[in-house]
């Protein structure tokens, strides 16, 4: 455990664990789905998303590893924790740059929208840069100002 927590703080991302867990920790080989519930906050606490709220419902993340998540922060933490932990990683800008992005799609599914909606089509990287609005405040401002984010994460399934 030690180890990981050393790899991750190298490449910019801190672990804290608030609850263990149980069982052993899974190898996460490509293909494992994993479901976790997830909150994005800021690194003075303002709560950006909860999967436990958003469009009014508590509905968990589900992700099947390897298969290029916009997000790659999310593969790469989720492969640190046992079913049932709960932990918080606070993440260097190099990971985050992408959320306001990602943060839409997640707003749109859960209010039963296309996830693109909002989008224009260009790369990803192009869409950060851009000025046009997304829509929300607080992911205008997130995206002309990226900074270190907090995702805390419950693990609920790996399988």
């Amino acid at each position: 455990m030690e180890e990981t927590d050393i790899k991750l703080r190298a490449d910019g991302i801190q672990k804290k664990v608030i609850s263990p867990g149980k069982g052993e920790l899974s190898t996460f080989p490509d293909g494992t789905k994993v479901k976790f519930h997830y909150r994005t906050s800021l690194c003075d606490g303002t709560v950006l998303d909860d999967s436990r709220t958003m469009g009014g419902r508590s509905k968990p993340m589900e992700l099947i590893l390897g298969k290029k998540f916009k997000l790659p922060v999310w593969e790469q933490v989720v492969t640190t924790m046992r079913e049932g932990e709960i932990a918080d990683f606070t993440c260097d800008v190099k990971h985050t740059a992408l959320y306001p992005l990602v943060s839409l799609s997640l707003r749109n599914i859960s209010h039963g929208k296309d996830p693109l909606e909002g989008q224009r089509h260009c790369c990803g990287i192009a869409q950060v840069h851009s000025h046009h609005s997304m829509g929300h405040s607080d992911l205008d401002k997130l995206q002309a100002n990226p900074q270190p984010l907090v995702f805390t994460l419950e693990m609920l399934e790996v399988r």
